[in-house]
């Protein structure tokens, strides 16, 4: 799916980060790569996969965020969100999973209507820039926020 959507884009991977931006994601200690990350993005219950893609020869120096969530419950057809286009500066984005709770408190998840157990956290870890959203669902579409992280 990802081939036929979005041909010529890549993964961004630890090789097409910037240093500040791989000294960066080691230091969250990573389970995969820093263009993937896994966790229950949309509702409660089924697993999702965020995506950052690079642009190849044609859209170099772009990079998007997507979210890939299951249809049904037999999770056999996925079903494809783009929540944020990046047009500078890619080798400094990265991103990973977190907690709803790492960052919203009981009252926090009612007044921002959070609906999901899992927030895409997108890092900027440039050299003379360091910025951080996070992304959640809120039962409808997705949301970002700027966070302290």
């Amino acid at each position: 799916m990802l081939l036929e959507q979005f041909s010529g884009w890549k993964i961004q991977s630890s090789e097409t980060l910037s240093a500040t931006a791989r000294d960066r994601w080691h230091s969250e200690k990573p389970v995969v790569c820093p263009g993937i990350a896994r966790g229950k993005f949309v509702g409660t219950t089924s697993v999702s996969f965020a995506v950052l893609i690079i642009g190849g020869p044609d859209n170099k120096g772009q990079a998007k965020l997507v979210v890939f969530s299951p249809k049904n419950e037999q999770q056999s057809a996925y079903s494809v969100q783009g929540l944020d286009d990046i047009g500078a500066n890619v080798p400094n984005y990265f991103i990973h999973e977190a907690r709803v709770r790492q960052f919203f408190d009981a009252a926090s998840t009612r007044r921002f209507r959070v609906a999901a157990v899992d927030t895409i956290v997108l890092f900027d870890a440039g050299a003379d820039e360091y910025g951080t959203e996070v992304y959640f669902w809120t039962g409808t579409d997705f949301r970002h926020e700027p966070v302290d992280h």
